[in-house]
């Protein structure tokens, strides 16, 4: 999008900068599967707010566009891809709401258990 946005991660009180973006982590899942992997998935909300409230209508169809096109597939730091799932825009008053779900399988590496040498048993 460029470096005319400012990105807020946490709440702002005063001094809103706009046009900006808000990113909000809304839904976390987490589950063991078999063997060495894990699935994991994470819903975002991000919410874009106007610079000016006129004409907003306009700017919410090219930011639509731009979200929809930049968030197909995001590229992590290993390389590997993750697409995106239901991706939803609203509109909300004089802001717009995209929402995203990132679905994955990770791989997890198994800590080495110690392993008993021997067994001792009495019988009574």
């Amino acid at each position: 999008f460029g470096d005319e946005y400012d990105i807020y991660l946490e709440e702002v009180d005063q001094d809103l900068q706009t046009p900006c973006f808000f990113i909000t982590l809304v839904d976390f899942e987490d589950k063991n599967m078999i063997s060495d992997r894990k699935f994991r998935q994470y819903a975002f909300t991000i919410v874009y707010i106007p610079s000016d409230i006129s004409g907003h209508r306009m700017q919410f169809a090219e930011v639509a566009d731009k979200l929809f096109d930049n968030f197909d597939s995001i590229e992590l730091a290993d390389g590997s891809l993750i697409y995106t799932f239901d991706r939803v825009i609203n509109i909300v008053g004089d802001v717009l709401e995209f929402t995203v779900l990132f679905k994955l399988y990770k791989q997890y590496e198994n800590e080495a258990e110690e392993v008993q040498e021997h067994l001792e048993m009495s019988v009574i």
